[in-house]
């Protein structure tokens, strides 16, 4: 999970040796490690990750998702690896909704309503949400079937099972998406206390993934039967929901982060600073303040040099002073993708979202090209009502074309 070129030319880099991952707690008798490994391999999407250099290398952790199509890879490395069942990790989620559908799939809307997701329907099966209003706990329950049979009988079961995202989380709706969550987190809540030979037993651990604070708090009230063990959230320096991590941190709600390398945070001064007085990279200092903080980490490389400096990153702590510059700094943004209005008082670059757009509201986009009171889209998006008069930017194709392939996850 690094862009190469990323390093300071006057720092001299070289792998770390390997360490140990420590683990957390995130309900009784599950252990999450500290750093798993995630990846796609969905068309459209091609983040491949070496599962089994990554057992090889010592780690135990892996991150899939109904939609990500890893499963069968991760069970197979887990086979070949001969290593006992009760020594992995296994994280996987199913679906939110997404509003009016994926492009193409059975009932969206026609284009420029429906949104383009990932992969392509027909071909791939991964290809198509469910679409809101049409997203009940009996899909629900179908989606957790499926991910327990793709990692099939070597896997067994799921020690952390996620809500992907908030139902209907990409724009605004004019029905009750909370109670659709419900419903869904509802079906997951079931399985988790089932016992059903089909579900008994399987799943270890319940959660959800990108939500900010006001969600969790509706979650809280709609399902008070099962709080979320964890909720896992884009983080990078400078660009992170740290209300929802507050949050978190005063409910016992396990705060994991993805994505942590994209943005700029590598050019950040105090992150390059951190870099050369630890003889270590970049992407060791920004994936150390995360753990530092208490935050896991789900990354994603193909490469062993990549995995044992991520794994290393166990080896050094950063000092109070250098965390507190990390946290407290605002990367530049991207060329074209994230610039504050002018116009606005108030709006850094930290409260705009990496290919989001540029908004003079109150709060930043919980998502890129996410839901948001938009008055102008930066290069990628582009701006769209459904008409309810209450804009946002969407994904055009392509949108993400701007990051490094090596930026991955």
């Amino acid at each position: 999970m690094h862009a190469i070129t990323l390093l300071s030319s006057a720092t001299a880099f070289t792998p770390l040796a390997a360490a140990t991952i420590p683990n957390v707690e995130i309900a009784p008798n599950v252990f999450l490690p500290m750093l798993t490994m995630g990846g796609v391999v969905q068309a459209g999407y091609p983040d491949p990750s070496n599962y089994s250099l990554w057992l090889d290398l010592g780690g135990r952790g892996f991150d899939s998702a109904w939609e990500y199509g890893t499963q069968p890879a991760i069970a197979a490395a887990i086979k070949a690896s001969g290593l006992p069942r009760s020594e992995i990790f296994i994280t996987t989620k199913i679906p939110g909704s997404i509003h009016n559908g994926c492009c193409g799939c059975p009932n969206a809307l026609p284009e420029p309503d429906c949104a383009h997701c990932h992969g392509t329907p027909g071909k791939d099966p991964y290809a198509c949400f469910p679409t809101a209003g049409f997203y009940t706990a009996a899909n629900a329950t179908n989606y957790i079937k499926t991910d327990l049979e793709l990692l099939g009988p070597i896997v067994g079961y799921i020690d952390l099972l996620l809500l992907h995202e908030p139902c209907d989380y990409l724009a605004p709706y004019s029905y009750n998406a909370s109670m659709e969550t419900s419903h869904v987190y509802g079906a997951m809540e079931d399985a988790f206390l089932s016992t059903d030979p089909t579900f008994a037993g399987k799943i270890k651990a319940i959660g959800v993934s990108n939500f900010n604070a006001a969600m969790l708090t509706q979650l809280a009230q709609t399902n008070p039967r099962t709080k979320p063990a964890v909720n896992q959230c884009r983080m990078t320096v400078g660009a992170w929901d740290e209300a929802a991590h507050a949050y978190c941190v005063a409910n016992g709600i396990t705060f994991q982060a993805y994505s942590t390398l994209h943005g700029g945070g590598a050019k950040v001064p105090a992150v390059i600073a951190a870099a050369a007085a630890h003889s270590v990279s970049v992407q060791s200092v920004m994936m150390r303040w995360v753990t530092q903080l208490g935050i896991p980490i789900v990354s994603a490389s193909n490469v062993s040099a990549y995995d044992l400096d991520d794994i290393a990153i166990f080896t050094f702590n950063l000092t109070s002073a250098e965390m507190a510059a990390i946290s407290a700094a605002e990367p530049p943004a991207p060329s074209g993708k994230c610039d504050a209005n002018p116009t606005c008082a108030g709006i850094s670059a930290k409260t705009c979202i990496a290919s989001g757009c540029k908004t003079c509201g109150k709060a930043p986009p919980s998502k890129a090209c996410g839901s948001c009171g938009c008055a102008a889209c930066c290069d990628g998006c582009k701006l769209t009502d459904f008409g309810t008069k209450q804009t946002y930017c969407a994904p055009e194709t392509g949108a993400e074309s701007w990051q490094r392939p090596d930026f991955l996850y």
